[in-house]
């Protein structure tokens, strides 16, 4: 019985978690709609930005720029050695968002 009721929540849980992320691509797709231009870390928020040919900001991480950059619309790309972007300024975001232009 017991392990009747753990793979019921199981689903539950799972079927919670699909809902969630569904609802949150939704609520994000529709805030870049907004958008012409739009800061990204180099993720999902990078390639939904990209499907709707969005100019983009993308802050890459360790993460290997030739293989994952964005596949379409306008992007300029920002990483620091260490593999964090701490080190990127404010200055060199804003600067980077206005060469859109």
């Amino acid at each position: 019985m017991i392990s009747a009721t753990n793979n019921a929540l199981s689903s539950d849980l799972r079927s919670a978690k699909m809902n969630a992320r569904r609802c949150l691509r939704s609520h994000l797709q529709g805030s870049f709609d907004l958008c012409d231009k739009v800061p990204c870390s180099d993720g999902d928020q990078m390639h939904l930005a990209a499907a709707l040919n969005k100019d983009m900001v993308v802050f890459f991480g360790d993460t290997d720029k030739g293989s994952w950059h964005p596949w379409f619309g306008r992007y300029h790309i920002l990483h620091s050695e260490p593999g964090d972007c701490v080190d990127v300024s404010i200055g060199e975001v804003w600067q980077k968002m206005q060469d859109f232009d």
